[in-house]
């Protein structure tokens, strides 16, 4: 892919995914007030609003809005620095960084205007989630499978 096309995909696929997360973050907010729970799919899959005032699986809570985002403004700064540092990489590298600094973007957007992460999104035995966190954990698989590190064996210890 030439490198002004890749630009222009990593730059749209970053500003889109922030402004969907940012549009059904505020839908969830006004469909979903006063606790109402929509089910989707019966014992799956259904959306709850829930603001998370920690980061992923409310990890963090109690550490307070400004310090969380201090962290999340470091990590996003090396997530930076390594997109920076592999300017010459493919396209899924950079796709790969556009979900995870987008997604990073995003919730760091609401815990900066909000004071917390709106999550919505409520499968079944798992912690409620958003589109930005989708988008960071599609973003550090898909970095994972392009480093080759998923499906690697471990090297045995010789005899």
């Amino acid at each position: 892919m030439k490198t002004r096309a890749l630009r222009l995909l990593v730059v749209v696929l970053l500003l889109g995914l922030v402004a969907c997360d940012q549009t059904t973050k505020h839908v969830a907010t006004s469909a979903l007030a006063d606790g109402r729970i929509v089910t989707l799919l019966p014992g799956v899959l259904d959306l709850r609003l829930a603001n998370n005032p920690g980061v992923a699986f409310s990890l963090m809570d109690g550490w307070g809005a400004v310090a969380i985002a201090s962290v999340q403004l470091a990590v996003l700064a090396g997530a930076l620095l390594l997109w920076w540092r592999g300017r010459g990489a493919g396209a899924a590298f950079h796709v790969a960084l556009a979900l995870v600094v987008g997604g990073a973007v995003a919730n760091l957007w609401d815990r900066l205007a909000r004071g917390a992460v709106v999550d919505f999104v409520h499968l079944a035995h798992w912690p409620v989630f958003n589109v930005a966190d989708v988008a960071i954990v599609a973003g550090v698989a898909l970095l994972a499978l392009r480093s080759g590190s998923l499906g690697r064996r471990a090297p045995r210890a010789s005899t």
